[in-house]
């Protein structure tokens, strides 16, 4: 979720850079099974409450996927309901019926029905005025995770490299930035990512993508020690150190904030 602007081929015309939540992820980057996220977390306590979030997140998505209210976590049954409750809506929406009748009585009989309701109105809206091909000619980025925009000449039209430049691969994505962080005078990125409550499978690693002389990018995040599973919504660059390098310093949601060295 962020547009960042910068010059990737050294050429003082900037490139604009956006990324999304639900952007593609690259298998070699993406986690094996839901609780490796926690295991990269050395303090016991702290790794103990991460696996703790991540079964509850599974828990959730058994709720949401069998439709059932007796999977969901006792210490978050509202949450749970609501998210089992969006499935119901969102069956409703594309014209289905995922629900049995005595599927939809367990659900409605909760003390939490008069939210339901509530959740109802509240999501039933009236079709928008376009049709999704109209959309898609108003804006032409919007089904892609990722779209880099640049322009040869200052009059030129900005066209989108993000496969020309072969950083296809973003993640589940909250945040990233430009910045030379291999002194090649070059500015590289990094993605901080997290994972979409509705499916784990989405988490993946934090990604770096090094700059190759500004004509293409190439994913070095294992090579260069740079992969981290734990969900990361912020980061910033800082010479730490002092060593007139940049460093990465990542808050993670679960666990300490680190500097990868």
């Amino acid at each position: 979720m962020s547009i960042i602007t910068g010059d990737i081929n050294n050429d003082l015309i900037p490139e604009i850079y956006s990324i999304q939540l639900g952007g593609t992820i690259d298998r070699e980057n993406q986690v094996d099974n839901e609780l490796s996220i926690c295991n990269d977390i050395t303090d016991e306590g702290m790794r103990n409450d991460c696996r703790n979030f991540v079964d509850r997140h599974i828990r959730y998505l058994e709720s949401f996927r069998k439709r059932d209210l007796s999977y969901c976590p006792d210490e978050d049954q509202q949450g749970c309901y609501i998210m089992v409750y969006l499935n119901y809506l969102k069956s409703l929406e594309h014209g289905e019926m995922h629900f049995s009748e005595a599927e939809l009585e367990r659900l409605v009989a909760s003390d939490d029905y008069r939210l339901f309701a509530e959740l109802l109105e509240l999501y039933t809206t009236e079709e928008p005025g376009y049709s999704l091909e109209q959309m898609l000619e108003m804006i032409p980025q919007q089904p892609f995770g990722a779209v880099l925009l640049s322009k040869n000449s200052p009059d030129a039209d900005y066209v989108d490299i993000t496969r020309k430049v072969k950083i296809p691969y973003t993640g589940w994505s909250w945040n990233t930035k430009f910045a030379d962080l291999n002194n090649d005078e070059f500015q590289d990125i990094y993605i901080s990512n997290g994972f979409n409550i509705t499916e784990l499978s989405t988490a993946s690693s934090n990604i770096y993508y090094e700059n190759q002389g500004g004509t293409e990018f190439k994913d070095l995040t294992r090579q260069s020690n740079l992969d981290d599973l734990l969900p990361t919504h912020v980061y910033t660059y800082l010479d730490i150190d002092q060593d007139g390098a940049l460093d990465i310093l990542t808050p993670p949601q679960l666990g300490r904030p680190s500097v990868p060295r």
